[in-house]
Formats: structure tokens, C-alpha cells, sequence
């Protein structure tokens, strides 16, 4: 009689074996599941009540306590659980964040220092390419060439827009802004000296050029 009863169990026991190897992983996911953890504590808890009932609760208490946990796992994968009970944190606080490509290179980074706070980007030789930024209370955007040296320069002086544009050599080439008396456009030449300037006045446009000591050559008006 017993051992029709063993060889009963024996089918059911097998596929249960092999059914925890085969699902291992998943099996060791389940337990390090927190809720898993909570209700795998009360099974080992209800043995501890009174002596009269301990049978019936180690017989009955940790099975249930397993099974509960399971079920609960599984509804968990199934999308019929939230996901976290309570919301996850939206904010990351840090004063410097750096951001690399598949082959580990620094790609962009995110600054700040007492000064401001700049975001630069990089390209796959490391060069700086492209930075904004805050520097104080003056925004300002830069574009640099392969060698990182800057090519083009947008800011805000005295909230008034400006830009400058260099040449290979980081030399001063030509800028144009907007004062409070109207828009301003100025060239210089390759040592840096302003040769020509183009103002448009509440009396109209006016041109000037220079020459290489900064006096008038021309003008117009």
C-alpha cells in the first residue's frame, strides 16, 4: 500500500523538480521580491503561536504563507499588480552629471559651480564642440571647431542679444548685436582691428570704414 502511494507521488514529484531547476532564475527573482520576503517571514513566524495549534499552522500556515506569495508573484508578472506601491522619486540630485557612448566615451556633461551652470557636448574625439550655459545672470551657447576652439558665441549682455564670430585662429572676426539705440554690425580684420562697422539709427543707416590704426577711411552718412 505504501509503495502505491509512493509511486503516486513519485510523477508529480519529478515534474515539481524539474519544474524548480528549469525556473531557477525566476525562482531566485521570486525570493529576493520583497513582498515574497514578507509573506516567506510570516510562514516562519506562525510556528511560533501556541504549542496546541503549532501543527496545524507549521501544516497548514507555511504552505499557505508559500503559495500566497507565489500567487502573488505571478500576478505581479501578469501586469495585475502595481508595479511599486509607492510612486518613485522624479528627481535626481547631483552637481555633475556625465553621459558616455557604447565605447565609454564622455559624450556630454552636465555642470554646476557657484559661478553657474554649463552642459557641454563632445564628440567622438573628445573634442568640446557645443556648450550653454549660465554664467551668472548672462546665458550664453558656444560652437567650436574640431580642435574645441570657439567658432561662434550667442549671449545675452545686459539682456541684449550679442554674437561673435571667430576665425581658426580664435581671432575676433565679426559681431552683431542689438543696442538700445538700434542693431550693430562690425568686421575686423585678421590682427583684430575693426574695419568696418554698419549701424541702423532712429535717423537712419550708417557705414563706416577704417583702416588698420582705427581711423575713419570713409563714412555714410
Amino acid at each position: 500500500m505504501e509503495t502505491k502511494w509512493l509511486s503516486k507521488l513519485a510523477g508529480p514529484a519529478t515534474k515539481w523538480i524539474n519544474w524548480l531547476v528549469n525556473d531557477a532564475k525566476e525562482w531566485a527573482n521570486w525570493l529576493a521580491d520583497p513582498t515574497v520576503a514578507y509573506f516567506i517571514y510570516l510562514g516562519l513566524l506562525l510556528p511560533f503561536v501556541r504549542e496546541d495549534t503549532r501543527r496545524v499552522v507549521i501544516v497548514i500556515g507555511i504552505p499557505f504563507a508559500f503559495s500566497a506569495a507565489y500567487l502573488w508573484h505571478r500576478a505581479h508578472l501578469a501586469g495585475l499588480l502595481p508595479t511599486n506601491w509607492f510612486p518613485p522619486s522624479r528627481t535626481i540630485e547631483s552637481e555633475r552629471f556625465l553621459l558616455k557612448d557604447a565605447n565609454g566615451k564622455t559624450r556630454a556633461v552636465l555642470t554646476v559651480t557657484e559661478s553657474g551652470a554649463g552642459l557641454d557636448f563632445f564628440d567622438t574625439s573628445g573634442a568640446a564642440r557645443a556648450s550653454m550655459g549660465l554664467m551668472g545672470d548672462m546665458p550664453g551657447l558656444t560652437l567650436s571647431d574640431k580642435q574645441g576652439a570657439p567658432t561662434v558665441q550667442l549671449s545675452a549682455l545686459a539682456d541684449k542679444p550679442h554674437i561673435v564670430f571667430y576665425d581658426a585662429r580664435y581671432q575676433l572676426r565679426a559681431m552683431l548685436d542689438v543696442l538700445p539705440e538700434g542693431p550693430r554690425l562690425e568686421l575686423y580684420d585678421r590682427d583684430g582691428n575693426s574695419r568696418a562697422k554698419l549701424t541702423v539709427l532712429e535717423d537712419g543707416a550708417h557705414f563706416r570704414l577704417f583702416d588698420a590704426t582705427g581711423s575713419p577711411v570713409y563714412s555714410a552718412p
